[in-house]
């Protein structure tokens, strides 16, 4: 049976799963905003410091994204486990924080499904195409 305590724990993880997501669908397209500015800013003026000052802002976008889905991947699969756990009225064997309460084979496949991940998986081919053309434009 799910005790008040149980049901205001189950709340915590969500709002964290909710809290990390926001975080990373707010962070990384304002980084990949500004890479994309710096890249336009200077589109005639192909010094590779601002190549590298673009891609290094790019790397930082997907880098938040890549570990802020992971924490919400985590959060989402632990509330299941969770919610099973309740329903069965089971003792949940780790609590969130503890090492090993999600496998990341399990934190893997949700990464996988998520479709904003993937979004930027395929933006950021895409950025490299187009870097590689804004150099070799003028070569």
């Amino acid at each position: 049976m799910a005790t008040p305590k149980s049901i205001e724990y189950y709340s915590e993880i969500g709002n964290w799963a909710r809290h990390n997501s926001t975080v990373r669908m707010t962070v990384t397209p304002f980084l990949i905003t500004v890479s994309l500015s710096v890249m336009a800013f200077k589109w005639n003026d192909k010094r590779p410091i601002f190549i590298i000052i673009s891609a290094a802002i790019w790397g930082l976008a997907m880098l938040l994204l890549w570990y802020f889905t992971k924490l919400t991947v985590r959060a989402e699969v632990y509330l299941k486990t969770l919610e099973t756990s309740l329903r069965n009225n089971t003792q949940f064997k780790k609590l969130f924080f503890e090492e090993g309460a999600v496998s990341s084979g399990d934190i893997c496949t949700g990464m996988g499904k998520d479709i904003s991940f993937r979004a930027g998986l395929f933006l950021t081919i895409l950025y490299g195409f187009g870097v590689v053309w804004w150099i070799c434009s003028n070569c």
